[in-house]
């Protein structure tokens, strides 16, 4: 398992050293959408007139979040395959796949939520063995629940792996945070909302190479069940 970690933490290092400025280019317009995202849901400055139900909150929290989920996978698997990023391509690749997209990931919060309320271990492995459902279904073009069925099987090596590299993750930002904290350097604002953008992208990231493994097993497991050639 301390294998697999490094690796997909040293492919997510090389990934974001390679395409960093690509990377915070993208966090400012998604920092600046989670703001407005904030205040339409009555922040401190509400630019509503009406105040959005609860229902609607949660409709907008879960669109945003498919939005970023699609563009994301766009980006990241048009970087890594060496394809210019084209932006009338992004528009039909987002308008094609966000609302299947937006609704796996509703689908997968509220089977992680039921794990973790019956006893938080079967929250985490619902969660990490179906984190690669969105970009089966994006990428391979997988029906929902076939990739929810694909993901959950053959994620089942990469489930704790998966869950350390996150918390890693989260590890590091959290300590950033603190220390930036302990010399007063506010992070409040607009600054600390591209902070949290920067992470999520990079939480995707390292998802989206877990993906490679999982359809590297898949299609190996496929190839050795179908029958021989016939010559």
């Amino acid at each position: 398992m301390r294998d697999i970690i490094n690796i997909r933490l040293k492919a997510v290092y090389e990934f974001i050293a390679e395409h960093y400025k690509i990377l915070l280019i993208f966090s400012v317009p998604i920092a600046f959408v989670y703001h407005l995202l904030f205040l339409l849901m009555g922040g401190p400055i509400n630019i509503l007139t009406f105040n959005l139900t609860a229902l609607g909150q949660i409709f907008l929290g879960f669109l945003f979040i498919g939005t970023l989920m699609t563009v994301m996978i766009y980006i990241i698997d048009g970087l890594t395959n060496k394809r210019k990023i084209d932006v009338a391509e992004l528009k039909h690749f987002t308008k094609q796949n966000i609302f299947i997209i937006t609704i796996s990931i509703f689908l997968v919060i509220l089977l992680a939520n039921i794990g973790f309320i019956l006893l938080i271990i079967p929250g985490i492995i619902a969660f990490t063995r179906l984190a690669s459902v969105p970009f089966l279904i994006s990428l391979d073009k997988v029906k929902l629940f076939h990739s929810i069925d694909l993901s959950f099987e053959f994620s089942k090596n990469y489930t704790w792996p998966m869950f350390f590299c996150l918390l890693i993750i989260t590890f590091i930002q959290f300590n950033v945070q603190a220390v930036l904290g302990f010399l007063q350097i506010n992070l409040g604002g607009f600054v600390g909302t591209i902070i949290n953008a920067l992470v999520y992208i990079i939480e995707i990231i390292l998802v989206y190479h877990f993906y490679l493994d999982i359809k590297r097993d898949m299609l190996a497991t496929l190839d050795k069940q179908l029958p021989p050639a016939i010559e």
